[in-house]
């Protein structure tokens, strides 16, 4: 599924930009069902008391990137491939 490969690419992206999330807090990609299909978004799940894990998330909704990084872009070409026409 195209969106499904979109959140796993971002969550990629986004420890290559931020490093790996401190103890305490966990990316994940959370599915949600919807009249017309489920789509996905990403959560970061952190502990609200620890300092580290706080500051994390906040820098991840503060500085999130808005476009693809090269990486994530040739991950999602890599995942999708191009359906070619049956001949007659």
């Amino acid at each position: 599924d195209r969106a499904r490969k979109e959140g796993l690419a971002f969550i990629h992206q986004l420890r290559r930009v931020f490093g790996p999330e401190p103890a305490g807090c966990q990316l994940k990609l959370k599915a949600i069902p919807h009249d017309f299909g489920t789509y996905y978004e990403v959560a970061c799940y952190f502990d609200p008391t620890d300092e580290e894990s706080r500051d994390y998330a906040y820098r991840l909704e503060n500085d999130a990137p808005t476009h693809w990084d090269r990486q994530a872009a040739d991950e999602l070409c890599r995942e999708t491939p191009i359906k070619q026409k049956e001949q007659s």
